[in-house]
């Protein structure tokens, strides 16, 4: 149904939730929300944005089609009137400034329902898509923090809010904040490697202190790990090299080949 779509859409399932919404709109071909919650799964505002070919004109094909059932509340109306604005124009309008437009109008939806969790969540996700790489003070990242800190206090097992709050404090200035969520996270997601700032190899420097990478990967396959780990953190990991992961103990992979997680 339509929270299952919710759900997957927040655990970043797009795929599973685009089956879901779809399945939702035939069976009510008046949930607006469902066409929204199908253009929503090709916008990936914490990996990469759409595609210039087929995502970005199914998005944006969806959410016309949300636009056009006139029976809507006044909050589905700006969470579709929101996602229009990011699809509006794609060809010949940067990905930034239509996030930014996005970003805008769910900050006017937040403001009229302060009340509301998932309006507020949603927000504080646009805050964190559209931070600056360039802002070293993190006045989104923090803004963000502050909404959904006192959420994740009422609902530990949202979907989505450990995973955000990861992403919100994803600096060596906020990452000590964000230990809490990482390790929910890690307990929801098994094959998840949440890497703190001790990563050492004995002839190199210490990693950039502070620095929350959260890697997923086949757990089983230290080849695997080992190439997810290079990716995210830049760096030359040799077979040797210390990972401290919050959360795992010590095991070996399916070949017995040992993997040094220490606790």
């Amino acid at each position: 149904g339509f929270d299952r779509g919710i759900a997957l859409l927040h655990s970043f399932a797009y795929d599973a939730a685009e089956a879901d919404f779809r399945v939702v709109s035939v069976a009510d071909p008046h949930c607006a929300m469902a066409w929204w919650g199908m253009a929503m799964t090709h916008y990936h505002q914490l990996w990469e944005p759409p595609s210039e070919g087929d995502d970005l004109v199914k998005g944006a094909d969806e959410i016309r089609s949300a636009a056009h059932i006139s029976s809507t509340s006044p909050r589905e109306q700006q969470f579709i009137a929101a996602l229009e604005l990011y699809y509006r124009d794609s060809e010949h309008t940067a990905t930034a400034e239509r996030a930014t437009r996005y970003a805008r109008a769910m900050a006017d939806l937040a403001r009229n329902f302060p009340d509301d969790d998932e309006v507020q969540i949603f927000y504080a996700l646009s805050l964190i898509a559209t931070a600056p790489p360039a802002d070293k003070s993190h006045v989104n990242q923090k803004r963000a923090a502050d909404i959904l800190e006192p959420i994740y206090r009422r609902q530990p097992q949202h979907p989505g809010l450990a995973h955000y709050l990861i992403h919100a404090y994803d600096s060596a200035e906020l990452a000590p904040r964000g230990l809490a969520a990482a390790r929910a996270f890690l307990a929801l997601e098994k094959n998840v490697v949440l890497v703190d700032r001790d990563i050492r190899k004995a002839s190199s420097v210490q990693a950039s202190p502070g620095r929350l990478v959260c890697v997923e990967c086949d757990l089983s396959d230290a080849t695997d790990i080992e190439r997810k780990l290079r990716t995210a953190l830049r760096a030359d990991l040799a077979p040797d090299v210390l990972v401290n992961a919050v959360g795992w103990s010590p095991k070996t992979d399916s070949s017995g080949r040992r993997l040094t997680f220490d606790t």
